[in-house]
């Protein structure tokens, strides 16, 4: 299939080329990505315009990055991470890494996929980066990846310094299981306060059931008082016969003293 490029296809060219391609290729790739369109008469027609264009603007950035090549390329670029007691880092740099710092030294934005970098590095290193600064400026960079503080961690460091950092999976399964017991305690906390104000007994019931408490001793003194009277009363009203008796008693001996005192006259 005969395409017209409509952006830079690395191995392939830039966009007003026209090129003959596989169909799939083509199609699966190509057309979806918005880098080529199928070379019809109208495409094939704009396809010098398309060129100009575009050389033009590739001109423009290479001269932008001019002197930035000798600037980059005379000091390496430092990148400090962290890392464990053997030099392995806690992570790695990768190619994004490597293009924010560069941006931050030319103060141009550069893409990531500017970066050469087959893998991300993972260990305290030199690296020999290359790196796409315009569409025909390249610069051949020193990534020194060095540890925080100039030097890593000795072998007996404390578990938390030497401790690799958690995955997004474990953090977030370490936060939820906090959340959990900081809920579980609450809650309770909350039920052994129901308990505790469940058994308390309010200040005026206390006093109330007090209250009761005296006037029921009160009236049991009374009563048994009371009891206390009506016994005796009862006893005097139950034996009027030791009454009259004693009585008699005391009418005998009236009677005999009578009779003594007249024996004697």
């Amino acid at each position: 299939m005969q395409i017209v490029l409509i952006d830079e296809v690395e191995n392939l060219g830039i966009a007003g080329d026209i090129r003959e391609v596989k169909d799939g290729f083509a199609r699966n790739y190509l057309i979806p990505q918005n880098l080529a369109v199928k070379a019809s008469k109208e495409e094939l027609a704009r396809a010098d315009s398309r060129k100009k264009v575009e050389v033009e603007r590739r001109t423009r950035l290479n001269t932008e990055v001019e002197g930035v090549v000798e600037q980059l390329e005379g000091k390496p670029v430092v990148i400090e991470v962290r890392v464990g007691p053997a030099g392995r880092l806690y992570g790695s740099v990768t190619a994004t890494d490597i293009a924010e710092v560069v941006s931050e030294q030319i103060g141009k934005e550069l893409d990531r996929h500017a970066v050469t970098l087959s893998q991300p590095i993972r260990e305290v290193s030199d690296h020999t980066v290359r790196v796409r600064l315009a569409p025909d400026v390249f610069a051949t960079l020193n990534v020194s990846v060095q540890p925080e503080g100039g030097s890593p961690p000795t072998e007996d460091a404390t578990d938390d310094e030497t401790a690799p950092e958690p995955t997004v999976d474990q953090a977030i399964a370490a936060e939820e299981k906090r959340l959990e017991e900081e809920a579980a305690a609450a809650e309770e906390d909350s039920e052994q306060e129901d308990e505790a104000i469940d058994g308390e007994t309010p200040a005026a019931e206390l006093d109330e059931a007090a209250t009761e408490a005296s006037v029921a001793e009160d009236d049991a003194s009374a009563d048994e008082a009371s009891s206390t009277t009506d016994d005796a009363s009862s006893d005097e009203a139950a034996d009027p016969a030791a009454t009259e008796d004693e009585d008699a008693t005391q009418d005998d001996v009236s009677a005999d003293e009578k009779r003594g005192e007249s024996s004697e006259d």
